[in-house]
């Protein structure tokens, strides 16, 4: 798929190595993402993965809801970002950066005290459950957030299992 960024034409291999990387970081909204019907075709892929691993049945087998982040965020359906933040900095000191207060989808956190379960995803090395957290972060691609030399990731990574965890008060269960 190909895009505009710095007023030339690029495609999704410029945007994974280095010079897309940094535009990244220096650009972190997506409304460009959105409006070229981006976010259209990998809604489409992560149906297809669901399917084919057989994730959707195994949903509708246990009457559960898949809760896409990013669309619940993107459009708008979020918890009260004011009872997030107090909820973290009653914890914690407040997280680096504000908008990750504003990154809690209304449906997960009117699920609070429910188990999360974590599940690792298969990478060719571990991350773990501390990083599967840092997925909620309802960006399709995450470089901003890890910073320019991976200087935030660390941060960024704590942050959202702080946002998560306080704010809805998960039973925290790794598989």
């Amino acid at each position: 798929m190909g895009f505009r960024a710095n007023c030339k034409e690029v495609n999704w291999k410029w945007l994974l190595k280095g010079e897309g990387w940094r535009w990244l970081i220096e650009h972190p909204s997506w409304d460009w993402f959105r409006e070229e019907g981006h976010w259209d075709r990998i809604r489409k892929e992560d149906q297809a993965f669901l399917d084919q691993n057989g994730f959707t049945d195994l949903f509708k087998e246990f009457s559960v809801e898949y809760i896409n982040v990013t669309e619940e965020v993107w459009r708008g359906n979020i918890a009260d970002p004011n009872k997030v933040k107090r909820a973290v900095e009653s914890r914690f000191k407040p997280v680096a950066t504000e908008k990750l207060y504003s990154m809690v989808p209304k449906k997960l956190y009117d699920l609070r005290g429910s188990t999360l379960i974590s599940l690792a995803k298969l990478k060719m090395y571990a991350s773990f459950c501390m990083k599967n957290l840092f997925g909620m972060i309802p960006d399709p691609l995450r470089p901003w957030w890890h910073g320019p030399n991976h200087s935030k990731i660390a941060r960024s990574i704590v942050n959202i299992n702080e946002v998560y965890c306080c704010s809805l008060t998960f039973k925290m269960s790794a598989q």
